[in-house]
Parts: C-alpha cells; structure tokens; sequence
C-alpha cells in the first residue's frame, strides 16, 4: 500500500486501533476478523458508530457468510475478501472504496 502512495498506520489488535483512531482517524479500514483482544467485527461496529460512512476491506481465512450480512449492511462501502490475498486484489479494492481509477 506505501509503494502505491498511502500511508498506512499498523495496529496488532483491534483495542490498538482504536486507539490509533482516536489519534490519527483513516480513511479506510483494512482488518481481519480474527484479532486478539478486540476482533474486527468488533472493530468495526465501534468504529463506525462514530464514523458510519467508514468504508472497510475485510481479509479473512474464515469466512462465516451469517457474519457478512451485518458487515454488508452499513451505508458505508464494505469489501470482504477470503485469504489468501494478493497485494494487487487489495489495492483494486481500496481504489474501488476511494473511488480513485
């Protein structure tokens, strides 16, 4: 993501992005479902009560389709992706979720 020009802010678990957030907000999430301490649905939910409009990519190596719907249900733009992923499928996405072609 850097070698394409955006900045990108690393956090290993979802309490630490939060944190993140509150400090230095993105403009997108990238983030996994399965973290430690705080997972990305979790993430997610928390984030965008505050930020509805957040558009996320989510990278999973276990998906659960009963999951997605309420991850796809937000006005915000939602990209989820089964691992393993490429760097290339994640760049396509996020320029999708940016509207940058």
């Amino acid at each position: 993501m850097e070698e394409a020009g955006y900045r990108v802010t690393v956090a290993h678990d979802g309490e630490q992005a939060l944190a993140l957030q509150a400090r230095d907000p993105a403009d997108v999430l990238l983030t996994d479902l399965q973290m430690p301490r705080l997972d990305g649905q979790g993430l997610i939910r928390v984030l965008r009560a505050e930020h509805p409009m957040l558009p996320v990519i989510v990278m999973t190596g276990a998906p659960d389709p009963s999951s997605f719907a309420d991850l796809r249900g937000a006005a915000a733009g939602t990209i989820i992706m089964v691992k393993p992923v490429g760097p290339q499928p994640v760049l396509t996405a996020l320029r999708n979720l940016l509207g940058v072609r």
